[in-house]
């Protein structure tokens, strides 16, 4: 079983006259930092991976909003005032992991404005096409037939004696069946 994990990665760029003159990674969906979505594989008992085999793939659904739609956002949803927003002060608190006014107002507006963010993940058309890729991956998986697996037996050991599990047929019959202690079948 394989569980395949995709996150949003808002990335607000900062335009001036269309002009982009730099951007901020916000490493997360506006609710899920990408980390923490990509979390799982050790999300068994004491931190290790699931002990059933199960196998994990994670990928990031990225996206741009320019910092005009953020802007409108946090004076309608009420985070605060954008001109009180220092973009230097934002990117500081994101590296160290500090979630402070000025991150949550960023991280809350990109919410409602990004095509990757938690809320319209679901349906936003990139991640739409990460899904249907992994699903036809694993459909193409279970229609191919196992692999064939080559076993070598030898029922002589190396000074001409039979292997355990062999015996010596004396009679002058040809040989018909394989015999009894034979591997079992592959899977």
């Amino acid at each position: 079983m394989q569980l395949t994990q995709i996150a949003g990665d808002v990335t607000v760029d900062r335009s001036v006259f269309g002009l982009k003159l730099y951007s901020i990674p916000l490493s997360s969906d506006g609710i899920v930092s990408v980390p923490s979505a990509h979390g799982y594989p050790t999300s068994g008992p004491s931190g290790t991976p699931p002990g059933d085999g199960a196998k994990t793939a994670s990928r990031s659904d990225t996206c741009r909003v320019d910092f005009a739609h953020v802007k409108n956002a946090i004076v309608k949803l009420g985070f605060g005032r954008p001109e009180f927003l220092v973009d230097y002060v934002t990117l500081k608190d994101l590296q160290a992991n500090r979630f402070g006014p000025s991150v949550m107002a960023y991280l809350g507006a990109s919410t409602f404005t990004a095509a990757c963010s938690h809320i319209h993940l679901p349906v936003d058309q990139s991640a739409l096409n990460q899904v249907t890729e992994t699903i036809k991956g694993a459909l193409a998986a279970l229609t191919q037939p196992p692999a064939t697996k080559v076993m070598t037996v030898t029922g002589v050991s190396k000074a001409g004696d039979p292997a355990p599990g062999f015996t010596v047929d004396a009679s002058d019959n040809p040989v018909e069946t394989v015999p009894s202690r034979s591997p079992a079948p592959c899977p």
